[in-house]
């Protein structure tokens, strides 16, 4: 008898397993198109805004930026965390920390992109502004950076 529920428990964990592919898979499929209606709903309110800088603007181009980089699309993503840098230095103090943010941001992809010249300098920026808004912290460039250390130096 202990036999027999050893055989079944083994053949109900096995086929639970079996079946939590397929439902991973659809939650991952879900979870796609729901980015994508995101990011056609950023795209949508970027385009019925004025071309007037702001800094609700600049902050959907940033996750339009962002969604792109997390699926991938480096080139996609650089543009438009360029476009949110560009439209919160129209906007904002030259020290605010969303510029900060944004300039960090533009170094990890150019690190993705293995352009380490440039990521190293966009860094750098972030880290400046960093310092500048709180002067009594000090930053370590590799967590600032996400521990993606640039693997040249200047």
């Amino acid at each position: 008898m202990d036999n027999k529920k050893e055989r079944l428990g083994k053949t109900a964990s096995s086929s639970t397993a079996r079946m939590a592919q397929p439902r991973a898979t659809t939650i991952e499929a879900t979870s796609q198109s729901s980015t994508d209606r995101t990011l056609e709903t950023c795209l949508n309110t970027l385009k019925s805004l004025s071309t007037e800088a702001h800094p609700k603007l600049a902050t959907c181009m940033l996750k339009v930026g962002n969604i792109y980089r997390d699926r991938h699309d480096y080139n996609h993503a650089l543009e438009y965390t360029l476009k949110a840098l560009d439209c919160y230095e129209k906007c904002l103090p030259e020290n605010h920390p969303q510029i900060a943010l944004c300039l960090n941001e533009i170094g990890g992809i150019y690190d993705s992109l293995t352009d380490y010249n440039r990521s190293f300098e966009y860094y750098e920026r972030a880290i400046k502004i960093y310092n500048k808004i709180c002067p009594n912290t000090r930053f370590q460039k590799g967590k600032l950076m996400g521990n993606n250390v640039p693997r040249t130096t200047k």
